[in-house]
């Protein structure tokens, strides 16, 4: 069949796999390592807001310090409550961004021929997203609850009162 010269045959699925590699892949790439810097941010904006919340709460760690709340379990509750901070709004993200892309989907459908809809999802990204949030939500949430860990019960009660 290619060797005439008046007609010459295509595999279609090559060609598109081949536009795939071309165009497609490297804006996935992008699109992924713009994703990363998000979520470091965010955790990074998490960190702050948990530690300056601390800051501010210093006085009710004393207190809860001096009514008898061990060390630890006043850093455990500071730990917790930044790990379910992280962990929630994950949670509600991802929702949100299915229900989005569910509402979007005939736009998308119709402008872009690709079908998508609020069950559309990338396992592979998505499974690997639920431990790599955990562990952001960690590592934000370890510096307030040291600092949680290391109030100082007199100097903070005195310096408030």
């Amino acid at each position: 069949l290619n060797e005439g010269l008046d007609v010459q045959s295509a595999l279609p699925i090559a060609e598109i796999s081949q536009l795939l590699g071309l165009f497609v892949r490297p804006i996935e790439l992008l699109l992924l390592l713009v994703t990363t810097m998000v979520v470091i941010v965010s955790a990074v904006g998490m960190l702050v807001s948990m530690i300056g919340s601390m800051m501010e709460r210093k006085r009710d760690v004393a207190i809860m310090r001096a009514l008898g709340a061990r060390r630890s379990h006043v850093m455990i509750v500071v730990f917790l409550e930044a790990v379910l901070l992280a962990v929630g709004g994950g949670a509600v993200g991802w929702i949100l961004g299915h229900v989005l892309v569910g509402a979007a989907g005939p736009w998308i459908t119709s402008y872009a021929g690709v079908s998508a809809s609020a069950l559309s999802a990338a396992p592979g990204a998505e499974l690997l997203l639920v431990p790599m949030l955990v562990l952001l939500a960690i590592a934000a949430g370890l510096v307030p609850a040291l600092l949680a860990y290391r109030t100082d019960v007199s100097k903070w009660l005195q310096s408030s009162g």
